[in-house]
């Protein structure tokens, strides 16, 4: 089953500050935030644990949503990109 995509709807609801849209889109970005976030921690035995630090997860959830309320352009197109509707 493939994995759902972000819309061009939902990603301009988050960016007016829809609560749920954001929430949507920090739950789609929340694996790749997690992988991000993951740091290695060792036990008293030297044991080595790979675990994902909150603080730098949270910091990097903050960011994104910060920049998609304040930083993104929906009228900017990359080079080389076409808006399309599907």
């Amino acid at each position: 089953m493939p994995k759902p995509r972000i819309t061009p709807d939902l990603v301009l609801a988050a960016k007016s500050g829809n609560s749920e849209a954001l929430a949507a889109v920090a739950r789609f970005f929340e694996p790749y935030i997690a992988k991000a976030s993951t740091r290695p921690f060792y036990d008293e035995y030297g044991k080595r644990y790979d675990l994902v630090d909150e603080e730098i997860r949270k910091h990097i959830e903050s960011r994104l949503l910060l920049q998609i309320v304040y930083g993104f352009n929906p009228n900017k197109v990359l080079n080389g990109e076409k808006i399309t509707e599907d």
